[in-house]
C-alpha cells in the first residue's frame, strides 16, 4: 500500500509578543523596536533583524529554544510571511512560502522519509505537488490537508503503478491500477480497494468486465474480448477467468 501521507507538521508558533517581554538590543523609535535589533527570550528564543512599531517585520532570523529550530526569511507583523527557510537538527528542512506563520504557496519540505515539492497551505500540502520516498517510491498529483486527494498517479518501486482519483490518502473513485506482469485493472475503487465495476485487462489484448468487491471479483459482467469495450450491462457469467485474473485479486 502506499506510504501514510498523513501529514504531521511542525509546530508553527512564533514566541509571544508582549512588549515588555525579551531582552531588546537596537534602533527604537518613539520608544518602539524599529530598525535593525536583537530581541532575545528567556527561554532561548532569539531574532535578529527588521523591527517596525514594534513587530517582527521584513526580514530576520528566529533560533527557537537555542537551536531547536532555525528560520530565516520574511516577516509580517511577528508571523513567518513571504519566503523562507526552516530547519530542525535532525536534518529536516523547509524551503519556501510562508502566510501567517505556516507554510503557504510553493515549497519544498525535506524529511528523513520523503521529499515533496509542491503547494501548500495552512502549513500541510495542498494542491499540486510531487512525494519522493525513501524508498523510491512517489506520488505525483493533488493533495488537501496533507494527504493525497483528487486526481493523482503513485507508484511503487517494484514498477506498480495507479493513476486515477484519491480521497483521505486511498485510491477511491475511477482509477487505472497496472503490474509489472501486463495485467490491468480499470474500474472503481473505495478505500483503496477495487470495489465495483471494472475492466481487467490482459497482456495479450483479451479484456473482461466484472464485479469487485474489496480487492475480489465476484462474478464477470460481460464476455471476454479482445480490447476494452464499454461495459453495457448483460452477458458474462459467473466463475473462470484463468491465473490471469487470480493475479491481480492477490497483487495488493
Amino acid at each position: 500500500m502506499p506510504h501514510s501521507t498523513k501529514q504531521k507538521p511542525h509546530s508553527h508558533k512564533s514566541p509571544s509578543e508582549s512588549a515588555l517581554e525579551g531582552a531588546y538590543d537596537g534602533d527604537l523609535v518613539d520608544g518602539l523596536r524599529c530598525g535593525e535589533g536583537v530581541l532575545r527570550w528567556p527561554n532561548g528564543d532569539a531574532y535578529d533583524g527588521e523591527f517596525v512599531d514594534g513587530l517582527r517585520e521584513g526580514t530576520g532570523t528566529l533560533v527557537f529554544n537555542n537551536g531547536s529550530r532555525t528560520y530565516a526569511g520574511g516577516w509580517h507583523r511577528s508571523m513567518r510571511h513571504g519566503v523562507g527557510r526552516e530547519a530542525w537538527p535532525n536534518g529536516d528542512a523547509y524551503e519556501g512560502g510562508y502566510a501567517a506563520d505556516a507554510f503557504s504557496g510553493m515549497g519544498k519540505m525535506t524529511t528523513a522519509g520523503c521529499v515533496y515539492v509542491g503547494k501548500h497551505a495552512e502549513g500541510r500540502k495542498h494542491g499540486k505537488g510531487r512525494a519522493t520516498f525513501k524508498n523510491k517510491a512517489f506520488y505525483d498529483g493533488q493533495w488537501a490537508g496533507g494527504r493525497m486527494e483528487g486526481a493523482g498517479t503513485y507508484m511503487w518501486p517494484d514498477g506498480k503503478e495507479y493513476e486515477g482519483q484519491w480521497r483521505g490518502g486511498l485510491r477511491h473513485g475511477e482509477g487505472s491500477m497496472g503490474w509489472l506482469n501486463g495485467e490491468r485493472y480499470e474500474g472503481e475503487w473505495v478505500g483503496g480497494e477495487m470495489h465495483g465495476n471494472g475492466c481487467y485487462m490482459w497482456p495479450n489484448g483479451k479484456t473482461r468486465w466484472g464485479a469487485y468487491r474489496h480487492n475480489e471479483r465476484v462474478r464477470w459482467l460481460a464476455e471476454e474480448t479482445f480490447g476494452k469495450k464499454p461495459y453495457t450491462g448483460g452477458g458474462g457469467g459467473g466463475g473462470g477467468g484463468g491465473s490471469g485474473g487470480g493475479g491481480a485479486l492477490t497483487a495488493e
